[in-house]
């Protein structure tokens, strides 16, 4: 057990690193003001990632790869091969129909844009074990969290002179180096709230970071939405960085380690694997967390739903609407959810948002109104709240070991990466399968309707899994 530190106040916001050995029920709760502060970067780390995959990759995808010049290069390479491509087709205005090809070439580009921003999580494992190693003056975490704002901003720099240029491929490696700064941040301050929190207020803690994180998303949709261009991003997403890191920074006073630990290569080929029969309870938290995000993947056909079952006249509008009204609602429970599961457990807090995931992508498979699919978000909103405000605390009640925090973290937050992976490489081909239409760009209702229901399974895998985890309520 953990002794309290006799040094744990030392002003409105300074709340210092906890003692290897804490007694966690004698520990003094930490202040609303830290837990903010010590958050802050969880507002721009949602922001970035929310309004890159959902906004401004897919606008920059068009604006890119979707031209003349593209499809001319395209035809050049056939010709030169097979002597006789026909030419591209035109518009009587001169400008690139829109043909399959171009538009699978969009496409096409928007994926590898997408996977290239998933596959730079891999990365997280690696840091949590480099920085769990770190004897630097300035503590074991802020060093690399700098380290990581750096790269973030420089990479987001470095998109928009690309953009300008319209080089696309660059862009990408660009996009890489930017989603990766961001990364490593983000490895490094998950591990801080372990060195600083004491395990019997994770709960408040951790909805302290689910509200951070939702109102990121939901100011994000909200400016891009209602007041700044797509072009404006790259400035934002550096402004935001840099401030938001400042203050986590500025909260967290971290010690210099005194610990030297050498860095093996095996060690760090072991840091992403878990050992299941001594760390079991971490291993089906990672499990159960995948199949979540399995399950709140399906919403990534939410716009096309929109267009083709509730025949909305603007659904990239609805679907910006509909994802506001699920991050304020998740914004909203978040810290009561959080702070009752320090008191009740996590595990019901888990069963509860499944269950309401579950009843939301039951009503999106009955082909509701506009209407009632708003509705249905409020309830998608309360639900994610729920589950995030104790995602994090959950993860942290069964770490298989608090000295290397942020490596274990690492393999936590992969299974994210996984499970929204997973889900639409499984939901789309049934959603051709079961729902194409003949002659048409459009899917049918039945095929949204199979595509829902696999999103109830999901969760409900999820539910399931979750009893095997032992060592936490």
């Amino acid at each position: 057990m953990r002794e309290p530190s006799s040094r744990r106040m030392s002003g409105p916001v300074a709340y210092l690193p906890l003692d290897e050995a804490a007694a966690t029920s004698e520990a003094a709760p930490p202040p609303l003001s830290f837990l903010l502060a010590i958050n802050a970067f969880a507002f721009a780390y949602s922001m970035v990632v929310a309004t890159l995959g959902i906004i401004v990759l897919p606008s920059e995808a068009t604006y890119m790869f979707l031209d003349r010049r593209a499809a001319l290069s395209v035809w050049h390479i056939a010709r030169s091969c097979t002597h006789h491509a026909p030419p591209p087709p035109a518009r009587p205005d001169g400008a690139l129909s829109s043909t399959a090809d171009v538009l699978r070439r969009h496409a096409v580009m928007l994926g590898v844009m997408l996977a290239c921003t998933g596959v730079t999580q891999l990365i997280s494992p690696a840091v949590g074990y480099a920085s769990d190693r770190s004897t630097s003056q300035y503590g074991r975490r802020r060093p690399t969290m700098a380290f990581g704002a750096l790269l973030a901003c420089a990479g987001s720099l470095a998109m928009k002179a690309c953009r300008q240029q319209q080089l696309g491929y660059s862009y990408i490696m660009s996009l890489m180096a930017c989603v990766l700064g961001v990364n490593i941040s983000y490895a490094c301050y998950t591990a801080l709230l372990p060195d600083f929190i004491p395990p019997n207020h994770m709960g408040r803690a951790s909805g302290v970071m689910a509200m951070m994180s939702m109102l990121g998303s939901f100011v994000g949709f909200v400016v891009f939405g209602f007041w700044l261009q797509v072009v404006d991003a790259y400035f934002l997403y550096c402004a935001m960085i840099v401030v938001t890191i400042s203050i986590t920074c500025w909260a967290a006073k971290e010690e210099a380690s005194e610990a030297t630990r050498p860095f093996r290569l095996a060690e760090l080929l072991q840091a992403y694997t878990i050992d299941v029969a001594e760390h079991s309870d971490f291993f089906w938290v990672f499990v159960t967390r995948t199949f979540y995000y399995m399950g709140i993947s399906v919403q990534a056909f939410g716009l096309f739903m929109l267009r083709d079952v509730q025949r909305a006249d603007d659904p990239k509008y609805y679907t910006a609407l509909l994802a506001m009204i699920g991050q304020l609602a998740a914004a909203i429970v978040a810290i009561p959810a959080g702070r009752l599961s320090d008191r009740t457990g996590r595990k019901p807090m888990v069963y509860m948002s499944c269950l309401f995931m579950g009843i939301v992508y039951s009503g999106f498979a009955c082909s509701p109104s506009i209407s009632v699919v708003l509705s249905l978000g409020v309830l998608y909103g309360i639900g994610n709240g729920m589950f995030l405000s104790v995602d994090y605390a959950l993860a942290c009640d069964v770490l298989p070991s608090l000295e290397h925090a942020a490596q274990s973290l690492g393999v936590w937050g992969v299974s994210a990466f996984l499970g929204s992976t997973m889900g639409p490489l499984v939901a789309g081909p049934l959603l051709t399968r079961f729902g194409s239409i003949p002659n048409s760009d459009s899917f049918s209702a039945e095929g949204y309707a199979i595509v829902s229901w696999l999103g109830v399974l999901y969760v409900a895998c999820a539910a399931y899994l979750l009893r095997f985890i032992r060592g936490a309520r």
